[in-house]
């Protein structure tokens, strides 16, 4: 099971224990900001619908709408959601942070969780992985056998979870050069 799928199935249960029961089965609505067919960070998250899907049977019932962007156009997609009954709402992208925590003033009985972000509320909640590790790792990896000492990282959007993703790869980087600390 990808570390997706163990935080996605573990946030559901959770909320799946509190609120579920036979006669009225869970509604969790999954928010993607790509189509599920990009073969990653929108499939992973497809996948740990799925299987929460297969793992919970008539005691949960979820729905998703993919290729949605930030802003506006979330935040409409969402409501939307709402009004078909979702009582849990799992938003997979960065920029849906502000639109959900907007809602979620809005909605007390939805439980929102956010894959990404760092903005909570009494019923939002970030679900997030320390990804930050393996970039450590990685910058070990890539420290140790440079012979330049120029190493490049791809960091999509500057957005706080890239951002330490960078810091934690140039941390493990300079392990093997400490002389280079400075110049990073």
């Amino acid at each position: 099971m990808s570390l997706i799928r163990f935080i996605m199935m573990a946030a559901i249960l959770s909320v799946t224990t509190m609120t579920a029961s036979a006669a009225d089965p869970l509604k969790v609505a999954f928010v993607y900001s790509a189509p599920i067919g990009d073969g990653g960070w929108n499939f992973a998250h497809e996948k740990a619908r799925r299987e929460v899907q297969a793992k919970f049977g008539n005691k949960i019932k979820t729905m998703y709408v993919e290729a949605v962007a930030d802003g506006a156009d979330s935040e409409r997609v969402m409501r939307d959601l709402i009004s078909q009954g979702a009582n849990v709402l799992v938003g997979t992208s960065f920029g849906y942070m502000g639109p959900m925590l907007n809602l979620s003033g809005e909605h007390s009985a939805v439980k929102f969780e956010h894959v990404s972000g760092y903005k909570t509320s009494p019923n939002m909640r970030v679900v997030n992985s320390r990804i930050y590790e393996g970039y450590y790792l990685a910058g070990i990896v890539a420290g140790s056998m440079t012979k330049s000492n120029i190493l490049g990282f791809v960091g999509a959007v500057p957005i706080p979870e890239v951002i330490r993703n960078i810091n934690s790869f140039t941390l493990g980087a300079c392990i093997f050069k400490p002389d280079q600390r400075g110049r990073v």
